[in-house]
């Protein structure tokens, strides 16, 4: 507050000079509802200011953090990325976290290193954060998509029909697709529902996820807003002709990253599906689209702390094991 006292008050004084002059000057014959409608304008100029201020002020200190902690700011301010660092802690809702993974999601959030994190992975490489989030060893990263894909599913059959988990395409023959079309004749998509896009439910929309880490090597030279749309280019080439001219569907590409962030397509379906639980359950739309996005950062930062901290083998890992000298020590066992 001292720091912000005297830019606080130079702003009353002009959201209230409109009526302080009407007061001073008896002679005057404004109405008052003109004062009101030029002070809720300078109020409105005051919060413009204040707003470029303070994204002024983000900015300046934003670009003093080193290279990659600028990265892991920017993902954790993106649209939905903070949801379980707000919400309520309400188990019915699963909106709560122990006390550890706790920890470990803020480390995660602002690109730290948590503590008590093995040096070698099962595959053989050096273990680190952005190692774990990208290890295929363990099966935590189809973990991480099976969870987005079933609870989006789950929230997909309360609002539309014919709802279907990995859906097989329907085969090719004879139709000549883009070369890089996925042509395989069990190709699936995650998810398939009718009525989503419109009301027509007859016609099957169909989706598929992907969730990546924002912070692998491959990504760092790339703004996270190119990262999106290249990954919903990769899926469109392989599914969407597919989808529109064999199936006669719509698709559309959902893309998350283990942040918390969501795709430009990811983010419109997102906004859809927040319209049709409100319809359904006769909710506000600012309510629906909070929980929802809530339910989504919770899933998304629960597997990639899952990634972090999953067991890859049942063999302890050497150097988590403690010395002999002190396991007998502890256990007070001499020789």
């Amino acid at each position: 507050p001292s720091f912000t006292s005297k830019a606080a008050f130079e702003s009353s004084l002009v959201v209230t000079s409109p009526i302080v002059r009407h007061i001073c000057d008896s002679s005057s014959q404004e109405a008052v509802p003109g004062v009101f409608a030029e002070q809720l304008e300078r109020i409105a100029q005051v919060r413009q200011s204040r707003a470029e201020a303070q994204q002024h002020l983000s900015t300046s200190i934003s670009e003093k953090l080193p290279q990659r902690t600028q990265r892991a700011v920017s993902a954790a301010t993106e649209k939905g990325a903070s949801h379980w660092l707000t919400a309520l802690p309400l188990t019915e809702h699963g909106f709560h976290l122990s006390k550890s993974d706790f920890r470990d999601a803020v480390h995660l959030r602002y690109g730290w290193h948590p503590p008590r994190l093995p040096s070698t992975c099962v595959c053989g490489k050096d273990f680190s954060v952005d190692h774990s989030l990208s290890c295929s060893h363990g099966g935590y990263l189809g973990i991480r998509h099976n969870e987005v894909r079933d609870m989006l599913g789950r929230l997909l059959d309360t609002t539309c029909t014919n709802v279907q988990l990995e859906p097989v395409l329907q085969p090719l023959s004879g139709e000549q697709l883009h070369p890089s079309s996925n042509t395989a004749s069990e190709a699936r998509v995650d998810v398939a529902a009718a009525g989503f896009w419109t009301a027509d439910r007859h016609r099957r929309d169909y989706f598929d996820v992907r969730v990546f880490h924002p912070h692998a090597n491959s990504y760092r030279s790339q703004p996270i807003q190119s990262v999106y749309r290249t990954h919903e280019r990769e899926k469109r080439r392989g599914y969407e002709q597919r989808v529109r001219e064999v199936d006669r569907g719509t698709f559309t590409p959902l893309v998350f990253s283990s942040s918390g962030g969501a795709g430009p397509a990811a983010s419109a379906f997102l906004k859809r599906l927040a319209t049709l639980l409100t319809s359904k359950n006769d909710t506000p739309y600012s309510v629906a689209i909070g929980w929802l996005r809530c339910r989504l950062s919770f899933a998304l930062m629960r597997t990639s702390i899952l990634c972090l901290r999953g067991s890859r083998s049942l063999r302890p890992r050497p150097d988590m094991v403690a010395q002999p000298d002190l396991a007998l020590c502890e256990s007070q066992v001499s020789l």
